[in-house]
């Protein structure tokens, strides 16, 4: 089913990537680019640079095939410095989309909220309602707690990480695998099951569905300055201990501590 569909995103090549998938899906994409900097405070070291690094020569492996098919003649693309302004607002009001996705952008406020109720896909980057902020698939490595380590799709409201669950997935990990290689392969895995979710005939129906996250006493709740050498010197360490293998050997009772609040059964539609 063709959507009329507003993403909302940052423009890192993941960002990218999602725009592919939903354009190539056959719906008709519109996109606002959130271009401000983010100032990173974390204090670079040998291994802080190295993770960065390899972040991002992973995410060029996995998603540069994808971003190289981006046909700005199929998307209407807008960049701004800040979404929540009222010209970006109206813009996105005047192009009566049935859809509205966020990927990496700035939190949106009420009037985005108020107009679009029931429209927002809002994407999270971890299993709601347990890890919630920033980094919440690198912090299960530092607790080691990878059957958290997933995203969680949901519609929006004024909190953060708190909207009612529309669906969500576990991440899939081999032996060899490092924190980069299990969050992008997750990432290509959560594009397609978007894809998907946005090609159902009763969209609204899911979002009528969402669940509503129960109150969790022990929620991890991390902010940007939580990244350290420190926390990644000690995730880095968990891995060489092989805690991959461990959590293999042990899956199903490792996410059964996180069990998901929601998941649509896509591969029947």
């Amino acid at each position: 089913m063709n959507r009329k569909i507003l993403i909302i995103r940052a423009n890192e090549l993941r960002h990218k990537a999602l725009s592919v998938v939903i354009s190539n899906g056959g719906h008709d994409v519109y996109e606002v680019i959130e271009t401000k900097l983010q100032q990173n405070k974390v204090a670079i070291n040998t291994v802080v640079e190295a993770h960065f690094q390899s972040r991002k020569q992973v995410e060029l492996d996995f998603f540069s095939d994808l971003v190289c098919q981006l046909d700005l003649k199929k998307t209407k693309q807008i960049k701004c410095l800040d979404v929540n302004t009222n010209d970006i607002i109206e813009y996105a009001k005047s192009l009566e989309v049935d859809l509205v996705i966020t990927f990496g952008c700035s939190i949106l406020k009420d009037p985005w909220l108020e107009f679009f109720q029931k429209k927002i896909l809002g994407i999270h980057l971890g299993l709601s309602p347990y890890y919630r902020g920033s980094g919440t698939n690198f912090f299960p490595f530092v607790n080691n707690e990878l059957g958290a380590v997933g995203y969680t799709l949901m519609s929006l409201n004024e909190g953060v990480d708190t909207g009612n669950i529309i669906h969500q997935s576990y991440a899939n990990m081999i032996h060899s695998d490092s924190i980069h290689t299990i969050g992008t392969r997750l990432m290509r895995k959560m594009f397609s099951d978007i894809l998907k979710i946005t090609l159902l005939k009763n969209l609204e129906f899911e979002f009528d569905s969402a669940v509503k996250q129960p109150y969790i006493e022990d929620c991890k709740i991390y902010r940007k300055r939580d990244f350290n050498s420190i926390n990644l010197e000690l995730a880095l360490k968990n891995i060489s201990n092989q805690s991959i293998i461990s959590f293999l050997e042990n899956v199903d009772s490792e996410r059964n501590k996180f069990p998901l609040l929601r998941e649509i059964k896509l591969d029947a539609t």
